[in-house]
């Protein structure tokens, strides 16, 4: 019997897990994810959304596990612009691609 914990240092969310529809920098959102996660508090990490497309950059500021779950809070510091996200997610799909071949 084992006890499984993600490190997570991407927020991967879908817009029911709490990916927000219009970002605002500066705004909390909250969040919830299946099974027990940790995320850096206070850092910022990337925004993605369920096809690991980058959104920009939040600080996940609070978390909480209970019964299965990871629930928190992030505020968005800066939303990635056309370019920046088409650059970004070549180079997600670049590294996912060869980390899958190993």
């Amino acid at each position: 019997m084992g006890y499984k914990t993600e490190f997570n240092w991407v927020l991967a969310l879908s817009p029911q897990q709490g990916l927000p529809r219009k970002p605002e920098i500066g705004k909390n959102y909250l969040f919830e994810k299946q099974g027990e996660r940790i995320y850096p508090l206070g850092w910022p990490i990337d925004l993605l959304d369920k096809d690991w497309k980058p959104h920009g950059k939040v600080i996940v500021e609070d978390v909480i596990k209970e019964e299965g779950k990871t629930r928190g809070s992030f505020r968005i510091v800066y939303i990635y612009d056309r370019k920046e996200r088409r650059v970004l997610w070549n180079i997600i799909k670049k590294t996912l691609l060869e980390h899958k071949e190993e």
